[in-house]
């Protein structure tokens, strides 16, 4: 699985991009100008993104103008690769929530996330963690 973990702070991208490298090869941006280029990137080398992590405050754009970068680029591109798309902000207004999920999220976390309910959200997202092969004798 390609996945991309989007966040201005280093430390949650740091620690979001070790745990979901147990879930596949992950990429990171610390903004949503950089992390657009490289979700296009990796449609134009046929290697997209099957999960992105967004936080939604940042500049010089959002995470929320990301996801909406993104929906509005696979809709009219027809890609059959849709994204899963996890969004974490400090912000808990069940609104703004609502708003996030309907703009095409799968997953909402408040920050801070606590790395066992991302897991669970994944799971129930049918998103599994790469077996590791032991080559212990």
């Amino acid at each position: 699985m390609n996945i991309l973990v989007v966040d201005d702070s280093k430390l949650y991208r740091d620690t979001f991009s070790k745990n979901l490298s147990e879930y596949g090869t992950v990429d990171s941006s610390e903004n949503g100008v950089d992390a657009l280029r490289l979700f296009h990137l990796a449609h134009a080398k046929n290697i997209p993104y099957e999960l992105i992590s967004l936080d939604v405050n940042m500049e010089p754009i959002s995470g929320l103008e990301v996801l909406k970068s993104i929906r509005e680029w696979e809709k009219i591109s027809n890609t059959r690769n849709v994204a899963k798309i996890v969004v974490q902000s400090s912000q808990d207004d069940i609104k703004n929530i609502m708003k996030i999920y309907d703009m095409g999220c799968q997953i909402f976390l408040r920050k801070p996330v606590k790395i066992d309910l991302l897991e669970e959200k994944l799971n129930k997202l049918n998103i599994v963690k790469t077996p590791t092969i032991n080559l212990d004798f």
